[in-house]
């Protein structure tokens, strides 16, 4: 496969295994860099936002990592995977130790990611595929 001339960046959030993503994405014929400097995520192409974990726990991240507003300046498509997705809403409710709690997150994508309600059913449980 040919090698793309686009300029793809991953958003280095501290909270997600970037090294799987960067894989999949180089398997395409992208290069890809992994950064959290702002000259470096503001000249991409194309952007990628991915997390592991906790909505609370990432957006502390991106705070402690200046990031919060800096992802909120770009303007070109940024992809959220896994956790990333979540943190482009408004707000992601997550199981706090008393209760349900809102996290407020990036709000660049309209509408609040809200826990499913399954009454006695198990929610599925994704693995990884190797």
């Amino acid at each position: 496969m040919a090698t793309s001339t686009q300029n793809v960046v991953i958003i280095d959030t501290g909270c997600a295994n970037v090294s799987s993503v960067k894989f999949a994405i180089e398997r395409l014929g992208y290069q890809v860099v992994i950064s959290k400097e702002p000259e470096v995520v503001l000249a991409a192409d194309k952007l990628f936002l991915p997390g592991v974990g906790t909505a609370s726990e990432a957006m502390k991240n991106l705070e402690e990592r200046n990031l919060i507003d800096l992802v909120k300046q770009v303007e070109k498509p940024v992809l959220g995977i896994c956790l990333g997705m979540q943190l482009l809403g408004k707000l992601s409710q997550e199981k706090g130790q008393k209760a349900d709690e809102l996290v407020e997150c990036l709000g660049l994508c309209e509408g609040e990611v809200r826990r499913l309600e399954t009454g006695e059913l198990p929610l599925p449980h994704m693995v990884g595929i190797p």
